[in-house]
């Protein structure tokens, strides 16, 4: 998908070389997607309940608190790693996503959801290195991607990205893999600028029903965006973050 900026940083250069390193990542289930979104409704539902009530500081330790404990919390429903080294991890978001939460926005939940979801997927999969194959291909079975018509996310979609600054970026996205609601595959885009990246679509922390969904990439400077099905062939949305951007795609 289109890039944040055009001149990327060597911290952003360094943080893309490793994510498009051939290294298989953490396939997250059902209840473990449902955990996390469930912590970062309950993290930016208690912000702003306290807000002007408790300090900044107040409120940082209560994130923290949160984050820390959900390392233990998906280790409950089978996530396999090291529950320490996790938790470290996501309680050093506790800055970062007590800012994102006292902002107070409807796109809350989506970047806590988005941030914490990153940490478990980056790890390196526990299977994978001992066994050298992944798990979601020795399960996988023929057309195991292949969900019911009404539900399916599998296919081609092809749109843009139109951005309020004025930039415009054609994009194909193409889903080969569906568990579930969750769907995985790649996008190639061109326009102001080029590129490709692997991408997982979630359901949406904020969905109100079965149709929404966050678009994350594993490309760190590209976009991720909301998007609505709003019919089996037809996606809108808009990017997540601080540069607003539309983006149509049909399959």
């Amino acid at each position: 998908m289109p890039v944040k900026s055009a001149n990327i940083n060597i911290c952003a250069a360094a943080s893309y070389i490793i994510m498009s390193s051939p290294v298989h990542t953490k396939e997250l289930n059902a209840a473990q997607l449902e955990i996390i979104r469930n912590t970062a409704a309950k993290i930016c539902n208690t912000v702003t309940e306290t807000k002007g009530q408790k300090s900044e500081t107040q409120i940082a330790g209560d994130v923290k608190a949160q984050l820390g404990g959900l390392a233990g919390r998906l280790a409950n429903v089978g996530l396999d790693g090291k529950v320490s080294d996790r938790r470290e991890a996501f309680e050093g978001l506790s800055q970062e996503a007590t800012g994102d939460a006292l902002q107070g926005d409807r796109g809350c939940r989506e970047r806590l959801f988005m941030k914490m979801f990153e940490v478990v997927a980056r790890e390196p999969d526990n299977d994978v290195q001992q066994n050298g194959t992944s798990p979601r291909t020795r399960r996988d079975t023929p057309g195991a991607a292949i969900e019911a018509p009404g539900r399916s996310l599998a296919g081609e979609w092809v749109g843009s990205v139109i951005c309020r600054d004025g930039r415009v970026f054609s994009l194909t996205l193409t889903l080969d893999k569906q568990s579930g609601d969750t769907a995985s595959g790649t996008a190639v885009w061109g326009g102001a600028n080029s590129g490709k990246s692997n991408v997982r679509l979630l359901p949406s922390p904020n969905a109100q029903g079965p149709s929404s969904y966050v678009y994350v990439s594993d490309r760190s400077s590209a976009y991720s965006y909301t998007l609505n099905k709003i019919s089996n062939d037809k996606f809108v949305g808009q990017t997540i973050g601080s540069v607003k951007c539309d983006i149509s795609l049909e399959r």
